[in-house]
């Protein structure tokens, strides 16, 4: 097929319900359908979560993210936690990813886009439906606050912590719009919601996401993703997904398939809309170098010009003998340098990186380098809810490393670009004068 052009075939008509008719991955069964329903028409009925005009300017900043001229920075919790949902924890949330931003605006010369996972990040997926407790009791798994508790006694899931969640997204919301203040400049006016950074989950439970999708915008998040397990091309995420306005992300990981890709792209961008579409790669460190590659050639060889993020977080989870989730810093920024370079080397752009991390500074959940020992590694303050996150000088770190490794790659281009431009108007002695004194002499 040629891909050099948008794609002419006419969607199937899209409904918010038409999700329903087809498979759905990860589904979420309650034992009282009715009490569902009700629950269901009490949302339909509160205001929306983000203005549409949000939303709107959303896409408009992310064409530039897909051009090169801006960056993202998206994190937040694996999972937010309901009991969390207070001043310190949301503010200490906030003011990571505004430093972040800051970081990577100096470093990288580019306005940056903060998108947090946050204000709605209540639903998760899970390997397993169900697991089995020390106590020896099999109970449903940890789907997130939205849908269970982690205590044994909560286990079932419970429709009315639909409006609980609701409830706290709002005051999310509300605490995030008191602290953002007014945008200092001109680009912060374009860039920036009324929350001072852009809200985002995992659309995961169908039956919230559809509820809460007024007019074709889904009024829950600014932006919305789809998960490495329910991105099925013909399930009911894909389904839903491709009738939303909102900016839709796509995690990859190392098993997916290139040309699977562009046919789930042409079903959520048909009109090859630039910058509607986020693809966050999660390859971990061993894979990267290759399985990303084919990804970027055959996204370039179609008509569709995505945003790409790196998660440098999920293909690096390793346990420890006595079964505790943990990440290593290190192997995460491995990642994070090697996407680069093969977003470099492949004619393509980074535009932007996607982390689980709490703005806690206490947290110890992941560990710093591969020379710590896994058998011995300690983790006092492991409050996670699901999986390990950064702590904020973790986050921080990352951050920081990434900036000095890009800028460190861009100064090399120029001089290389310089180099090939003298190459053509001046003298072999005259260019290595100008570049490497002490080589001149060798000529």
């Amino acid at each position: 097929m040629d891909r050099s052009k948008p794609t002419t075939a006419i969607p199937e008509p899209w409904s918010i319900n038409t999700w329903q008719s087809k498979s759905i991955a990860q589904p979420i069964i309650y034992e009282d359908e009715d009490k569902l329903s009700k629950t269901l028409v009490q949302l339909a009925a509160l205001p929306d979560l983000v203005p549409t005009q949000e939303i709107d300017q959303l896409c408009e900043t992310l064409l530039f993210a897909a051009r090169g001229q801006m960056f993202v920075v998206q994190g937040g919790d694996c999972a937010e936690a309901f009991h969390e949902i207070t001043r310190p924890i949301v503010s200490g949330k906030r003011e990571l990813l505004v430093a972040q931003a800051k970081t990577l605006s100096e470093g990288l010369g580019k306005p940056i886009i903060p998108i947090g996972r946050i204000a709605g990040q209540y639903s998760k997926p899970r390997s397993n439906c169900y697991e089995t407790l020390s106590c020896g009791s099999r109970v449903n798994s940890y789907r997130g606050d939205n849908v269970n508790g982690p205590e044994k006694s909560e286990r079932d899931p419970n429709p009315e912590r639909l409006c609980v969640g609701y409830h706290l997204a709002a005051a999310t919301l509300s605490m995030l719009r008191a602290e953002s203040g007014q945008p200092r400049t001109e680009i912060e006016r374009f860039t920036l919601p009324s929350s001072g950074v852009f809200t985002s989950h995992e659309a995961l439970h169908l039956p919230l996401e559809s509820t809460m999708t007024r007019f074709g915008y889904n009024t829950s998040a600014h932006m919305l993703w789809i998960g490495e397990r329910t991105r099925q091309l013909d399930g009911g995420h894909v389904e839903y997904l491709r009738g939303v306005k909102n900016p839709v992300g796509v995690k990859l990981g190392p098993t997916t398939n290139p040309s699977d890709l562009i046919e789930m792209l042409d079903k959520l961008n048909p009109r090859g809309t630039v910058g509607k579409i986020i693809l966050i790669t999660r390859m971990g460190a061993k894979n990267v170098e290759d399985k990303l590659p084919a990804l970027i050639r055959e996204i370039k060889k179609s008509n569709h010009v995505p945003v790409w993020l790196c998660d440098p977080c999920h293909g690096n989870t390793v346990s420890t003998p006595s079964k505790v989730k943990t990440r290593i810093v290190e192997q995460m920024l491995e990642e994070l340098k090697l996407t680069h370079l093969i977003h470099a080397e492949n004619d393509s752009q980074l535009g932007g990186i996607h982390i689980e991390q709490t703005g806690e500074a206490d947290v110890t959940e992941c560990l710093d380098s591969y020379s710590q020992d896994l058998s011995q590694a300690q983790f006092p303050e492991y409050r996670t809810l699901c999986d390990p996150r950064l702590s904020k000088s973790q986050a921080m770190f990352l951050i920081r490393e990434y900036v000095q490794f890009a800028k460190a790659l861009a100064q090399e281009a120029s001089q290389v670009e310089t180099i090939n431009l003298e190459l053509v108007h001046g003298s072999k002695e005259q260019v290595l004068l100008k570049t490497a004194p002490g080589l001149a002499l060798q000529v």
